[in-house]
């Protein structure tokens, strides 16, 4: 009996140090072959087909060593597009708050992508999550939703240009996928297209190791049924702009830009590019998103924010080189003399023998926001001395485009509003209040995408609606109206009281001699008697006292005229 319990203690020590045992090999095993934990892959992504471009966009956490989610990446992947002359991407994300998308991060210049027909991948767009929170202020970004966008502009080649499409994701924050690599374009893809009789989808691993390159332009060649072959410059609209000075008297200058772009018998409603802080005798080149007719409007500021200049130019069918003058004496500021023309080899320098225009613009007004800008006609009243450059000789004549000259949106010899009502806040507040401003590089010609930089500013500087012909003949024939209407008061006002001047002379001086020929013991009672004079006094009552002794005196004349009998008798 005791010799079974034993045996069965025994087996069971002998189980119990052998599970012991497993579990401690097992334990470190566990530990010895411990690797870090890879962040969740992203979920499979349908690809969206729209306007000949085949794409999807991929939006993840990463994380680093730790964990620790360090950045959002965007990455478009492309899997087919069409043969352009140009295309862009420009990445953006927006966080929902009150129920409204707000725009907290957006790319700074465009990602240009190859021309060539066929797959590209776009390199990835990493975004740390400390600007993101900066941009959220207080609200924490765990609990909120998140929209990515990557918007693409392009020209098909011998196609159609300015064109636009664009993918997003919308997903909350907790949700989003989390990533090792900033490389994300290789997750599995489905892609679907859609057409009118059927709908296909197939799903594919793909890896892509083809990178984005820049094309040199080309010119683009459009071709329509039964109409000859175009060639179209692909500088068309573009421009360099140089704010010039022959004697610095500023350090800097801040330069506003934006843009009217042209559409039949009318124009759209400013859209605000930027503002840029000049140095003086610096120049800065402008593409994409202009064409021919389109108009620039530039507003000129001291380092202070004193507006000291404003001008407005025509876009030509070729890059285009333009001059902003300032005086070289500060006592002249407010006058701006605009020079532009065609540069085609781009160099910053007019072309010989192309049509060169120029002419001055001459700003006035108290206030800021109630200023007005001038299209003077000629130089009469202008020292031109103070506008040449080494480059740029000086003009006895102004030189405008045809459109600015006739037509109804001409704009010489008129007067017009430097900040008319409705602008976007980015237009009319004063530089650096709304917008950052943007330092242009010393060391070389820096180059903006106008067409970028309006989207990226499209909440502060969109301004909505057009600028149409019948708008601008309302608004001249209600200025002109005005005009007249004033003229027509003041004229009134002048003639009333030239009037009422003449009126009480006359009453006056009947009622003098009405009181004179009065027989009153007292000059002033004569003059209350005397209704004339009563209504003189009261339209006139500081002549009174001279009336009364004009009076007086009259009527000691007579007094001393007596005999002397009457004289003792009234004594």
């Amino acid at each position: 009996m005791n010799t079974n319990k034993k045996d069965i203690t025994s087996k069971k020590s002998a189980f119990f140090w052998k599970k012991g045992a497993i579990a401690l090999m097992a334990s470190t095993l566990i530990l010895g072959s411990y690797s870090q934990v890879l962040a969740n892959p992203a979920p499979l992504q349908i690809s969206q087909r729209q306007q000949d471009w085949d794409s999807v966009l991929r939006f993840a956490r990463l994380v680093n060593a730790r964990q620790e989610v360090t950045s959002l990446v965007l990455q478009l992947d492309v899997l087919e597009k069409p043969e352009t002359s140009y295309a862009n991407a420009v990445y953006q994300i927006f966080a929902r708050q009150d129920g409204r998308w707000r725009l907290i991060y957006s790319s700074t210049g465009a990602r240009l992508i190859t021309n060539s027909r066929g797959r590209v991948t776009l390199e990835p767009e990493v975004v740390s999550l400390n600007d993101l929170r900066d941009a959220l202020d207080d609200d924490d970004l765990d609990d909120l939703e998140l929209r990515a966008v990557a918007q693409l502009r392009y020209d098909v080649r011998g196609g159609q240009r300015n064109q636009q499409v664009t993918w997003e994701q919308v997903q909350n924050y907790r949700a989003i996928a989390q990533t090792t690599t900033t490389q994300i374009a290789s997750s599995q893809t489905s892609s679907t297209q859609v057409t009118s009789s059927q709908t296909t989808s197939q799903t594919s691993t793909q890896i892509s190791t083809q990178s984005s390159t820049t094309q040199p332009s080309v010119p683009v060649t459009v071709q329509g049924a039964g109409q000859p072959n175009n060639t179209l410059n692909p500088l068309r609209g573009h421009f360099s702009l140089a704010v010039l000075q022959s004697q610095p008297t500023l350090d800097n200058v801040i330069v506003r830009v934006s843009l009217k772009a042209q559409r039949p018998n009318a124009f759209l409603q400013e859209r605000f590019v930027g503002d840029f802080r000049y140095r003086v005798n610096q120049r800065t080149r402008f593409i994409r998103g202009l064409n021919p007719g389109d108009r620039v409007v530039v507003r000129l500021f001291t380092p202070q924010n004193v507006l000291i200049g404003y001008s407005e130019f025509e876009l030509l069918d070729d890059n285009a080189a333009v001059n902003l003058i300032l005086p070289s004496q500060s006592s002249s500021y407010g006058i701006v003399r605009t020079v532009y023309g065609i540069d085609s080899d781009e160099n910053g320098v007019i072309d010989a023998n192309r049509n060169t225009y120029s002419y001055f613009t001459q700003v006035s007004g108290s206030s800021y926001r109630d200023s007005r800008v001038t299209f003077l006609s000629d130089t009469r009243n202008i020292n031109t001395s103070l506008f040449q450059t080494q480059s740029i000789s000086t003009s006895s004549s102004a030189v405008y485009s045809s459109s600015f000259e006739s037509g109804i949106f001409s704009l010489v010899g008129r007067t017009i509003p430097c900040f008319i009502s409705g602008l976007a806040p980015a237009l009319t507040a004063a530089p650096g209040e709304v917008v950052e401003i943007t330092s242009i590089s010393s060391s070389s010609i820096s180059t903006y995408e106008v067409s970028q930089l309006i989207l990226v500013y499209q909440e502060v500087g969109f301004t909505e609606g057009t600028i149409s012909a019948s708008m601008t003949t309302m608004t001249m024939t209600t200025m002109t109206m005005t005009m007249t209407t004033m003229t027509m008061t003041m004229t009134m006002t002048m003639m009333t009281m030239m009037t009422m001047m003449t009126m009480t002379m006359i009453l006056v001086a009947l009622a003098v001699a009405i009181a004179t020929r009065a027989s009153a013991t007292d000059p002033k009672d004569a003059i209350l008697a005397t209704p004339v004079l009563a209504v003189a006094a009261m339209t006139k009552p500081d002549a009174l006292p001279m009336e009364i002794d004009s009076v007086n005196r009259t009527y000691a004349s007579r007094t001393d005229q007596r005999s002397p009998i009457n004289r003792r008798q009234e004594a």
